[in-house]
């Protein structure tokens, strides 16, 4: 019975079974990896990973008197030829075929200039997800400078959920098309899509050139501070919160007529960037209470010594900071009894426990006028 494997960045699973061919099996991997290092962030050729073939981490067996060595899983070849040779070797003793293919990756005049990677469980666990994408950029420390672009989202326990990555040169046009592009080869089709960002010009081009249908909110966090640096006074902050967090358009408006007369000019910079913007009572979407993309920044202070390491050795810092959370979330969920998960239980539960101090008088069938027993 022939069976076609799929190797992906941390688990193999079976694919569709293809024709049988004289009982050799095959294996491909779809993954896009880091590339190699050769001098700093600098790339001359492509570099190839173990994480291309179906091969353990541990020691491979003598084969015709020629010791093979130890290939370890994520280990990076400087070229293709000595994958090959022992990846060739080790296929012959396990009796299947492999194809090597190259990280996905861009080069200007063979220096490397943009790469995307995103792990295959991200990229699956992303679809039980709220779908709102927080995105966000943050500065390499080399020498070599460039930038790490980031998606967030929040999973069912408010915890991070790191999608994908890019290593840009610089934030701009270019650079944020290809980013989106292989996001949404990465992601697919996913019905209700938000994204919430900072106001940069080339994040809403490339949104609107490769997710058209997709919805775009404004982080409510960077515009408060704009409106603090612009207007040089913080006085409309707890009303701007309330208007932004608000669910309700009645609510939205009460607050926001009050930021009006306090200060009108706070009001009608407010305004003229367009309530569906920054509240949530008004986007046309659906952001749930994911109003800000500094859970992108909190992920990126995770990094922030890192993004001092070398490309290859910053790319192999996250994926071992991805695998060890996943790990221990899966490890947590699975000691989990509770209905929700566990963050949402424990809110529950204090709502319900202020909740007996409440006096509810009622004025009609479904309303009810609620007093503080206290």
């Amino acid at each position: 019975m022939l069976h076609v494997v799929q190797v992906d960045n941390l688990n193999v699973r079976p694919l569709p079974r293809r024709q049988e061919s004289q009982g050799r099996r095959t294996a491909c991997s779809e993954s896009s990896h880091p590339t190699a290092q050769d001098d700093g962030n600098r790339w001359s050729s492509p570099a190839y990973t173990t994480e291309d073939i179906p091969c353990p981490s541990y020691v491979i067996p003598m084969l015709s008197g020629v010791s093979c060595g130890v290939i370890e899983v994520g280990k990076v070849f400087e070229n293709k030829l000595e994958l090959k040779t022992k990846a060739h070797l080790y296929a012959m003793k396990q009796n299947f075929e492999f194809v090597v293919k190259k990280s996905d990756f861009v080069t200007e005049e063979d220096l490397f200039k943009y790469c995307f990677f995103s792990l295959g469980v991200s990229r699956r666990g992303f679809h039980t997800c709220r779908p709102v994408l927080c995105v966000d950029v943050t500065f390499l420390k080399t020498k070599y400078g460039g930038q790490m672009l980031c998606v967030v989202v929040l999973d069912a326990n408010n915890h991070l959920y790191p999608v994908a990555f890019g290593i840009v040169d610089s934030e701009n046009h270019d650079s944020w098309k290809y980013f989106m592009s292989k996001l949404k080869e990465a992601i697919g089709e996913v019905e209700d899509l938000a994204f919430v960002s900072d106001r940069h010009a080339s994040i809403t081009h490339a949104l609107e050139t490769i997710f058209p249908d997709a919805y775009h909110g404004a982080c409510y966090h960077h515009i408060s501070m704009n409106a603090v640096a612009k207007f040089k006074t913080g006085h409309c902050h707890v009303l701007m919160y309330n208007a932004a967090y608000a669910f309700r358009k009645s609510e939205l408006r009460a607050n926001f007529e009050k930021i009006k007369s306090k200060d009108p000019v706070i009001a009608q910079y407010l305004e003229g960037m367009g309530f569906d913007k920054w509240s949530c009572a008004y986007f046309p979407g659906n952001r749930y209470n994911i109003m800000t993309s500094n859970y992108v920044e909190s992920f990126n202070n995770k990094t922030r010594d890192a993004r001092s390491f070398p490309i290859t050795t910053f790319v192999e810092f996250i994926r071992f900071t991805l695998q060890s959370w996943f790990c221990d979330r899966r490890e947590t969920s699975e000691k989990t009894t509770t209905n929700l998960a566990p963050t949402y239980e424990k809110n529950l539960v204090d709502m319900a426990e202020k909740a007996r101090f409440l006096i509810p008088y009622a004025i009609g069938r479904h309303e009810f006028h609620v007093l503080d027993g206290s």
